[in-house]
């Protein structure tokens, strides 16, 4: 199930970059588990997995990966796009998981750089694991609603 967003709704990458420094500037209080650094790198490993690949998985969930992508992953991402999120506790993957210890600064520099990246990216992209081939629109959409749905979890504080 889909938490509440707080009224988030981007449009642009640039919007996602504009709310997190709203957020280090102002403060937050976290609802969730991670903070802002640690949403910041996990956003920039997203987008930038489907132009520099993704980390390897094991041989079983590899292949329920491919499974779940045959049978239901083309509903999954249209449920997704369409209700804009994410279920509260969706599983990932233990490489996009960060320590609490980031530099907030230098985390945000690095999503910023990542969406840069992915917006301006013309060639091919890695296909998603579970979502199989996207155009460009389509990943960018998804990093759109990744980030509302991470985002989500900081509350401003001002």
């Amino acid at each position: 199930m889909k938490q509440e967003n707080r009224g988030l709704h981007f449009r642009t990458p640039e919007d996602i970059i504009s709310e997190v420094h709203r957020l280090a500037k102002t403060g937050y209080t976290g609802t969730g588990n991670w903070n802002l650094a640690q949403i910041c790198s996990h956003l920039a490993d997203w987008a930038l997995y489907p132009l520099d690949g993704y980390p390897p998985v094991p041989g079983p969930v590899r292949a329920l990966l491919a499974l779940l992508r045959i049978t239901s992953g083309g509903r999954q991402l249209k449920k997704v796009l369409e209700n804009r999120g994410f279920g509260a506790g969706s599983p990932t993957i233990k490489e996009s998981v960060h320590p609490e210890e980031l530099d907030q600064s230098a985390q945000i520099q690095r999503l910023e750089r990542a969406l840069k990246r992915l917006s301006s990216h013309t060639g091919t992209f890695h296909p998603s694991p579970l979502f199989g081939e996207l155009n460009r629109e389509t990943w960018i959409e998804l990093n759109l609603v990744h980030a509302e749905h991470h985002l989500a979890y900081l509350q401003p504080s001002a």
